[in-house]
């Protein structure tokens, strides 16, 4: 990361963990489906391609340019702070039927202009920090199967005024969402507490 000249990266053939993707700015692992790096800068949107099921930590942090990200069917997998302070992120769209069950810590913090995020079915748990300073997030589809909202996963989401909860929703970390912007929430009947309020207080 930090490296918005970086125009091309050779690994040497037969490298025991990587190998470059061909066409695109993605080092992967040797198998070819999970990215680990994207290198220089990306401007505007990107879609990844068919065939990967991971991003590795960090694989997009600090992406400034970026604006547009299509995540296709067969990703399964976004890793802690894949896409931390991607500043001008505007649209995240999962393809339709989306294999994803695992949404890392604070994959999305610090996109502060993201504006809408629907979570795909196979996802039961928002890990801590998630979207944490996503001012401009305002709404949010959770999937039927989220049991875990995570510490600070939505806090200064300033923007986000209603949040529909669903069912299978069995508790939620310290502070899920202090500082946001609910003005109404409502609790499912196997909601469990935990002893910091999810809210301001």
């Amino acid at each position: 990361t930090n490296c918005p000249n970086l125009k091309k990266i050779t690994i040497a053939e037969g490298h025991e963990f990587f190998k470059e993707h061909g066409t695109l700015p993605i080092i992967t692992n040797v198998a070819g489906d999970a990215i680990h790096y994207i290198y220089g800068e990306i401007s505007g949107e990107f879609i990844i391609p068919e065939g990967y099921t991971e991003i590795a930590p960090r694989a997009f942090a600090d992406q400034k340019q970026l604006t547009k990200l299509v995540i296709p069917k067969t990703m399964r997998i976004i890793g802690d702070n894949a896409f931390l302070n991607c500043s001008r992120l505007e649209t995240v769209i999962f393809s339709e039927d989306c294999l994803l069950n695992e949404l890392g810590m604070a994959a999305f913090s610090g996109c502060g202009v993201l504006k809408a995020i629907a979570i795909p079915e196979g996802v039961t748990r928002i890990e801590g920090d998630t979207f944490y300073k996503c001012a401009n997030l305002a709404d949010v589809t959770l999937c039927s199967a989220i049991e875990y909202i995570g510490e600070d996963a939505f806090m200064y989401t300033t923007n986000l005024k209603k949040i529909d909860l669903p069912d299978s929703l069995v508790t939620t970390g310290n502070n899920a969402f202090k500082y946001s912007g609910l003005e109404e929430i409502t609790l499912p009947a196997n909601y469990q507490p935990t002893s910091v309020s999810a809210g301001n207080s």
